[in-house]
């Protein structure tokens, strides 16, 4: 427990601020705004990856995991669909990102899934559920490398949405489904 109302947040940069107002870091600005939090907490933030431009849905991690512990402090207990609608929120709505709702999702409810998003906005989430030996099967098979280099999910976002404008481009992803 900290003994100021001062907001402390530690990452690349150290910020000490006395509002949530006054908080750069955008996605802790709006996870403690929506989270209700006010004044004297503090947040650190570390990551063995890139912190923007992985590809690994390392935004939407961080914005779900700062929800989680913001309700936490307070003493509430949030479920999985609250933490992932609320991260879509903060993300696309709030701060305009150009992304999707399926790293939110993921994130939130963890584990396998299988994960619909429906046509009027509401989303299904239904556990895939594995035998232990299959599990392990999968585990096994499973890489993840780091090739280097950085790109923003948002700038490829953008480009298929102006390519779905284009009526030729649109026919022919059309086909292809």
């Amino acid at each position: 427990m900290l003994n100021d109302e001062k907001i402390y947040i530690d990452y690349a940069k150290k910020e000490i601020v006395d509002s949530i107002d006054e908080i750069k870091h955008d996605l802790v600005r709006e996870a403690a705004r929506k989270a209700g939090m006010t004044t004297g907490f503090e947040v650190t933030m570390l990551a063995d990856i890139p912190s923007e431009g992985s590809g690994l849905g390392s935004s939407s991690s961080l914005t779900v995991g700062l929800l989680n512990a913001f309700y936490h402090y307070q003493g509430i207990q949030p479920f999985a669909e609250q933490l992932a609608r609320e991260a879509c929120e903060i993300e696309i709505d709030i701060l305009n990102k150009p992304i999707g709702k399926q790293d939110q999702y993921a994130v939130a409810y963890g584990n396998i899934n299988y994960i619909k998003f429906n046509k009027n906005k509401t989303v299904d989430v239904s556990p895939i559920l594995l035998t232990e030996p299959a599990r392990k099967k999968l585990e096994d098979r499973l890489c993840l490398y780091y090739i280097g280099g950085k790109r923003k999910a948002g700038n490829i976002l953008n480009e298929q949405k102006r390519n779905m404008l284009n009526e030729e481009k649109f026919q022919n992803l059309r086909k292809m489904g």
